[in-house]
């Protein structure tokens, strides 16, 4: 049998995302979720320049949904961003938009039950340098998106974490003055992890988020030895506001309960 490539088709709507002079206009970032279905994100050619993202419905691909609508204030739209899927069918994308000045981390969702969400913007900056945002879920619907920042006039590599319902207001920094123009961040034992190529002291290098979410022992570490603290989290409707029980909110919905205890068990279940 020979193998072969089936032919081409146009995303329904991305006749617009053309070449530009010094290459491609976008970097399609594309996820493909456990049913199977692919999101992938383009950006037209502006200006004015506007961001999109194409969904396929039972291996077809769906008119092109329109994540950020055209401002003419864009000088560009950064085109090294990134996309991830998790388990529960959501999609997450983010990039980074450049307006007379500013630098906006835009984040994007899709939610398995309801559609895309609307575009949320927890962070801008005054960098003018590219940021090659990437973006990770873990532990169920928290997700981690990874940037360059400027903290006290120092250019950072920094996160901003999503809990499941939001951003987080505050950023994370990555310890030490690290230059990363490129980094990747991937999920490793239900937790994030991020590899970056140093600017400083170059080389590259590798960080875990350590963020608490599900480590009921104070170990350091979510693994199957927090099993135990969770029964008393689960049992009964005011247990998850007790103490002790932040932790145990995995997915982030408000509460404590069975489906969070799931959720550890798809990561640990071969006791890893």
């Amino acid at each position: 049998m020979t193998d072969s490539w089936g032919p081409a088709q146009m995303l329904p709507g991305s006749e617009s995302a053309t070449f530009g002079f010094a290459g491609p206009v976008s970097r399609f970032p594309l996820a493909v979720g456990g049913d199977g279905e692919a999101t992938v994100m383009w950006q037209t050619s502006g200006p004015p320049f506007s961001v999109y993202a194409s969904r396929t419905d039972g291996g077809v691909w769906t008119d092109a949904h329109a994540l950020l609508p055209p401002s003419p204030n864009d000088t560009d739209i950064e085109n090294f961003a990134y996309t991830d899927t998790n388990d529960a069918g959501d999609v997450l994308g983010t990039i980074s938009r450049f307006e007379s000045g500013q630098n906006r981390f835009y984040g994007f969702r899709y939610d398995a039950g309801m559609g895309w969400l609307p575009a949320e913007n927890p962070y801008t900056s005054t960098l003018g340098l590219s940021t090659r945002v990437r973006s990770i879920f873990y532990i169920g619907a928290r997700a981690m998106g990874t940037l360059l920042g400027s903290q006290n006039g120092q250019t950072q590599l920094t996160s901003l974490r999503y809990t499941g319902t939001g951003w987080a207001p505050d950023l994370i920094n990555v310890p030490g003055d690290h230059m990363a123009f490129f980094q990747h961040v991937i999920a490793d034992a239900g937790e994030a992890m991020l590899i970056f190529e140093a600017e400083v002291n170059q080389g590259a290098k590798a960080t875990w988020l350590r963020d608490g979410v599900g480590d009921m022992n104070c170990d350091g570490f979510v693994d199957l030895d927090d099993f135990a603290g969770f029964a008393p989290c689960v049992q009964g409707p005011d247990t998850p506001a007790d103490p002790g029980c932040e932790e145990a909110d995995i997915d982030g919905d408000g509460d404590a309960d069975f489906a969070d205890i799931g959720i550890l068990q798809r990561f640990f279940a071969s006791g890893s």
